[in-house]
């Protein structure tokens, strides 16, 4: 069994990605099953289109966080949030911006985007934290 699922229509695999993002990501994962043995949903992964985005440069990757019900693939605010804790706590996005997060998900957007997903993130300084 894979600690990982997508969606239908993801362009991308984790393993495309950035190998800081992996690093990140599958942190994430792992620490998601073995709280709650559930796995992400993955919904998106590499998007070309906009090449200010992470997602342009293999360096983000969206993962569904479902409010009102669980199904498989999906996890709670609560679990999100305490994902993003793990990983926040675990991995610095850049220790030059320390207002930046490997982990965005709700109270840690600004712009209020990202309620109904985790958003993971890295560049080139990410690094972890020991």
């Amino acid at each position: 069994m894979n600690l990982i699922q997508y969606a239908t229509d993801v362009e991308g695999k984790v393993e495309d990605c950035d190998q800081w993002l992996q690093a990140v990501f599958f942190f994430a994962a792992s620490m998601l099953w073995a709280a709650c043995q559930k796995r992400f949903l993955i919904t998106s992964v590499y998007r070309p289109d906009n090449k200010k985005s992470v997602h342009a440069w293999w360096k983000g990757i969206d993962v569904d966080v479902c409010d009102g019900f669980v199904y498989d693939g999906g996890v709670t605010p609560q679990e999100a949030e305490a994902i993003c804790r793990m990983v926040n706590g675990a991995f610095k996005y850049d220790p030059a911006r320390p207002d930046m997060f490997c982990a965005v998900y709700g109270w840690r957007d600004e712009d209020g985007g990202h309620d109904d997903h985790i958003h993971f993130q890295v560049c080139d300084n990410t690094e972890r934290v020991c």
